[in-house]
């Protein structure tokens, strides 16, 4: 049940991210083939690369629903509702951000990490996880009410 409650709003809230991640970068495809280019997949770089995009995308969007899935349980556990579901799947956006950049992919992925940060300025990708977090959040407690 966990599962199905967080995916979709994860989907909902990464697709958003996604979006403003694509208004903001080089290109609109620098953010999703950063991701890729992380992974060792294409050429760094701001050229059109179909497959690297496609894969970014991808990545991204099982990323984001599993962030879903995650954030919906901890809150379920922390019985979270109200403002305080929206606040906590904000700070959860942070704290994984923070935890995902630098213990986990500078750490793993330290020659091609740049390629990802590159891709979009920092403030746009503040702008992203936070977006993120409040959507996600908005979405669990959308998906709550209705199911009351």
């Amino acid at each position: 049940m966990t599962a199905r409650r967080g995916a979709g709003p994860g989907l909902l809230a990464g697709t958003a991210f996604l979006l403003v991640e694509a208004a903001a970068g080089a290109t609109p495809w620098a953010f999703p083939e950063g991701i890729a280019h992380t992974l060792g997949v294409g050429t760094p770089g701001y050229a059109l690369q179909p497959w690297p995009l496609l894969l970014g995308v991808v990545m991204h969007l099982l990323v984001s629903a599993g962030l879903g899935v995650l954030y919906a349980a901890i809150a379920r556990r922390l019985r979270l509702s109200g403002a305080r579901l929206v606040i906590g799947a904000v700070a959860f956006s942070m704290v994984e951000t923070a935890v995902a950049i630098w213990a986990v992919l500078h750490t793993i992925l330290p020659a091609t990490l740049p390629a990802l940060l590159d891709a979009v300025p920092w403030w746009a990708s503040v702008a992203g996880h936070t977006g993120y977090g409040l959507l996600l959040g908005l979405a669990l407690l959308h998906r709550s009410s209705s199911s009351s």
